[in-house]
């Protein structure tokens, strides 16, 4: 069951913020995700992704998990979001959580923001928190951003997974790739999920290792 791990972090005496970290079933237990609202996060989106895109069904359009998605955003517009950031993670990787996924529903939608992960991560590394983190994204297809998510790319610990569809042409070279009924880059495996169902992505972790491409299978898409 899809559920959420809320983080309260103090940055002031008298300023308390929420950062809402996200469970799902597909990830299973030992994964949690960061997510922001689709569309509007989504500078590398297609007309494929916006027409398929999974984060337009099911539970994440619950009004609960929209307002999470937006408290999100707002909270990534703080001049402040990388103290945050790095209180919240910190406090969740006590608890036993190893794996961050960033982004389940939402992108690197500005260069502004990438830094922040940047630096979000450099603050991690220098406390010797070393959670995993990854990402699937489409945002590689801006040009004026995929310098920056190749910098954030090449910290240790963090991996970033080129998402694609008929309409995005192949991911930047030397990148893994998440593809939609086939990947360009080959050799490509199915994700295990999808050939059996109940298989979560903290049991098969063939994304996470970044050494293969994966595609999903997605029967009624056009392509």
């Amino acid at each position: 069951m899809a559920s959420s791990l809320n983080v309260r972090v103090r940055v002031s005496k008298s300023e308390t913020v929420v950062v809402r970290f996200g469970r799902s079933e597909q990830l299973g237990a030992g994964i949690v995700h960061f997510s922001l609202p689709r569309d509007v996060t989504c500078p590398g989106a297609t007309v494929w992704c916006r027409k398929y895109c999974y984060a337009r069904y099911g539970r994440h359009v619950f009004p609960s998990v929209r307002k999470a998605r937006w408290a999100n955003a707002e909270l990534a517009e703080r001049p402040d979001f990388v103290q945050i950031m790095v209180q919240a993670i910190e406090k969740i990787y006590r608890k036993g959580i190893k794996t961050l996924r960033l982004h389940e529903e939402g992108d690197f939608y500005s260069i502004e923001y990438i830094r922040k992960w940047i630096e979000i991560i450099r603050e991690l590394r220098r406390r010797n928190i070393d959670v995993f983190v990854y990402a699937y994204t489409r945002s590689w297809r801006i040009p004026t951003m995929l310098p920056h998510l190749e910098e954030l790319r090449r910290l240790p610990g963090v991996l970033l997974i080129a998402s694609t569809d008929s309409e995005t042409g192949p991911g930047p070279a030397g990148w893994p790739e998440a593809g939609i009924n086939f990947t360009y880059a080959e050799p490509g495996v199915m994700c295990s999920s999808d050939r059996k169902p109940g298989v979560t992505c903290t049991e098969c972790r063939v994304c996470l290792r970044g050494r293969v491409n994966v595609y999903f299978n997605v029967p009624n898409a056009e392509i």
